[in-house]
């Protein structure tokens, strides 16, 4: 395929100069791999940044529910000045350091702190699940554009054969050889191949856009995609069984798991509702002192008024207009409908991952046959093009070869970077790593 692109370009030399230039990227172009897209996308990427943060709290989560094991201390000290025509002025103070501790809550401090553990990894599968995402989208917009690139190649061959052609045709009306609905026959398949290039080039530069914001790049920065080899599709051609992707995609899709993880957070929540069942238990201590009126005593005042104090309160639920009741009952339902979910969700990961398998087969296929297509279309083409010059064929026998040629290759080269996008992408299910 490569080496009949080449044969194409060197028809004319203009456009051999200019693949030539464009084989030296610029100094301010940046060489960009799919590896190194992703690795920038990845580590740059402001969505995935802010799935980083949300990992910080919910860390953060889990370190406050440890430390409510540990007792409140607090210190307080006050001074108030009265005066009444009895009494004069009065100077009060008092100073004290009190402690308290939860020793018993019916188990929702500790099913609490378990929770919160369960919901930090669910972040952090959900931080996974969208590295996932953000992968397929990166991967996508790749290969977009090297389609785009490499349609570009083939449609500038193409509309330097139709400028050529136009050109021919010009001479050969001058010279009453053709008459003149042939001639602007031939003229408008040069304005179509001319239109097709520019919009291509238009598609493309918005496609590197999309893949300079996955990876909050300047979008004025200039990049070059640098395409693999033919080893690297010739590898994709090899494909794991439909058993293998359901199961290994079942272990490792973050899906499955941030659905379990809602069942066992329901399951906690059920039994933090329930401690409300049970009474509570807590720690008190302190120790404090004060003064009165007489500052002449200041000292002896806070000495003789220096004590401790402590006890155990335990404060036992009666009725609470039902509240604990309807609230456990509340989380039961809650703990049923994330059960249904989890069920369902299971179904459509292993729909998804059928699906897509499927996909991957149809896509492979139609890839194979568009390039036998391709390759028909090209021997034809190249054929009627030298009949045409030698004068055998009319020019409508010509162009309708050229647009059986053109659609071929827009054939082709979609089935194949849409093969290749399908083909990664069953990798990212399965959990392999994505290089190309």
């Amino acid at each position: 395929m490569k080496a009949r692109l080449f044969f194409i370009a060197t028809i004319v030399s203009v456009l051999s100069i200019q693949a030539n230039a464009g084989s030296v990227s610029a100094p301010d172009t940046l060489s960009m791999t799919l590896d190194r897209c992703l690795d920038i996308a990845l580590g740059y990427n402001y969505t995935l940044q802010s799935a980083v943060l949300d990992e910080n709290n919910r860390e953060a989560d889990v370190k406050q529910s440890k430390m409510e094991f540990a007792p409140d201390i607090s210190a307080n000290l006050s001074e108030s000045v009265s005066r009444t025509n009895a009494d004069g002025t009065n100077w009060n103070g008092s100073y004290d350091l009190s402690a308290s501790m939860t020793l018993f809550q019916g188990g929702g401090l500790l099913s609490s702190l378990k929770q919160n553990k369960m919901i930090y990894e669910q972040t952090r599968l959900q931080t996974q699940q969208y590295n996932n995402e953000l992968t397929i989208s990166v991967l996508e917009s790749f290969l977009t554009a090297l389609g785009y690139e490499e349609l570009l190649r083939y449609q500038e061959s193409i509309l330097e054969s139709s400028r050529q052609q136009a050109e021919e045709g010009k001479v050969k009306y001058e010279a009453g050889k053709i008459i003149e609905s042939d001639y602007l026959l031939l003229e408008a398949q040069y304005a179509t191949d001319l239109d097709n290039v520019n919009t291509t080039r238009i598609n493309l530069e918005n496609t590197l856009v999309n893949l300079k914001n996955l990876m909050a790049m300047d979008l004025s920065q200039q990049i070059k995609l640098i395409s693999p080899d033919d080893a690297v599709l010739e590898s994709m051609l090899s494909v794991p069984s439909r058993e293998e992707v359901i199961l290994r995609g079942m272990e490792t899709m973050p899906e499955a798991k941030i659905s379990d993880y809602n069942v066992r957070i329901a399951e906690k929540d059920v039994r933090i509702a329930k401690a409300g069942y049970y009474p509570t238990i807590t720690l008190n201590g302190g120790i404090g002192t004060g003064h009165a009126v007489d500052f002449a005593n200041y000292g002896n005042q806070l000495s003789d008024r220096f004590g401790p104090q402590g006890g155990i309160t335990v404060s036992i639920p009666i009725f609470n207009r039902n509240r604990t009741q309807t609230d456990v009952k509340q989380r039961k339902i809650a703990l049923k409908q994330a059960e249904l979910e989890y069920e369902q969700s299971m179904k459509d990961i292993e729909q998804t991952l059928i699906n897509e398998y499927g996909e991957v087969l149809s896509s492979m296929s139609k890839y194979k046959a568009s390039a036998i297509k391709e390759n028909a279309y090209y021997s034809s083409f190249m054929a009627y093009t030298a009949k045409f010059k030698a004068g055998a064929i009319t020019t409508v026998q010509l162009l309708q070869q050229q647009n059986d040629y053109i659609s071929a290759v827009n054939d082709y080269v979609q089935n194949k970077y849409t093969f290749m996008l399908q083909r990664k992408i069953l990798d990212v299910r399965i959990g392999e790593e994505v290089k190309m």
